[in-house]
């Protein structure tokens, strides 16, 4: 006689949920977890006469494993010009600028030494020597005078550089504007890498509070050895996305990130007494702090106002 067993159909499963079994008739059900292999039992049916009728099982099948789980992270505009090689030790400031056709591209740069002047090297054959210490120095690129090898996203590039003429580097601080700007205006700073053992005082380098702001401002390195110990808004406002720095000296670091759109932090910040007030206040664009280490913050009051911090720390590396 003729047996009719209910076909096993499969199952249906979505990446890393379990895997349901069933069959045609939806007499028979049953799950097992992404990655497992399931053995599908016998089947047992009743003849016409009576008698059993045992059917062997299916062939069985493994469900599929879960994916590795996508990292977030910053990856740097392969289309960008390649940033000089900075090391430990050096006393340097180095920003990657964007240059558009028919815009203004002014930036104003200030630094303090600790005696004597410094120079700064605009990359496009021009060069501003002997500034005194605390003076600004105003310039305005020229897309034109540009290579047009340099061109990406619409804009052409050039890499500034900073050093000292004597003494060294104490302070950077571009909360400036060029003399010839009337209304506030954008710089096209893209990227800045800074190597300096001398360096204290970072505050309101990139802030976007006054005239001249820096919306394009993307990466930010501190390379070697940092005794910076005064971050106040060094990013306000400004569109920091990366940040990178073993900033242990920061005895404040106020507002550092407030209304920025940072979202990749790497090394650690504080010294264990460091006053990190409205250090995230309204940060949109980061959810994780990760292994950014922030125990050497000892004040953080309305350090997460508004912001979208869903975690702090790792499954590893869990905050205590």
């Amino acid at each position: 006689s003729s047996v009719l067993t209910p076909a096993m159909v499969g199952f249906t499963a979505s990446t890393c949920d379990p895997a349901t079994i069933i069959n045609s008739g939806s007499t028979y059900t049953a799950s097992t977890a992404a990655g497992s292999t399931f053995i599908l039992p016998n089947v047992t049916n009743i003849d016409t006469d009576g008698s059993s009728v045992v059917t062997s099982a299916q062939v069985g099948f493994t469900a599929s494993t879960c994916p590795p789980p996508t990292v977030d992270e910053y990856i740097r505009p392969a289309d960008w010009l390649a940033m000089p090689t900075l090391s430990d030790g050096d006393d340097t400031i180095v920003l990657l600028v964007a240059v558009w056709e028919n815009a203004s591209n002014f930036i104003s740069l200030k630094c303090n030494t600790s005696s004597g002047t410094y120079t700064i090297d605009w990359g496009d054959g021009n060069t501003s020597s002997g500034i005194s210490s605390a003076a600004q120095s105003d310039h305005a690129f020229d897309f034109t005078g540009l290579s047009a090898s340099t061109l990406a996203y619409g804009y052409r590039q050039s890499i500034v550089t900073i050093t000292p003429d004597s003494g060294n580097l104490e302070r950077f601080n571009n909360n400036t504007q060029h003399a010839s700007a009337n209304n506030e205006y954008s710089t096209g700073v893209l990227e800045c890498n800074v190597a300096s053992q001398t360096i204290t005082n970072m505050g309101l380098a990139f802030s976007s509070t006054n005239v001249q702001t820096f919306p394009w401002l993307q990466r930010f390195e501190y390379i070697g050895t940092c005794n910076v110990t005064n971050w106040t808004s060094t990013f306000y406002r400004a569109g920091i996305l990366y940040f990178k720095a073993t900033a242990t000296a920061a005895t404040t670091c106020s507002s550092i990130f407030r209304e920025s759109n940072v979202r990749y932090l790497i090394g650690a910040i504080g010294n264990g007494s460091c006053n990190g007030t409205s250090i995230f206040h309204n940060t949109r664009n980061l959810e994780t702090i990760g292994d950014f280490d922030i125990s050497g913050l000892s004040i953080m009051t309305n350090g997460f106002f508004t912001s979208v911090i869903q975690t702090i720390g790792t499954p590893s590396n869990p905050v205590s």
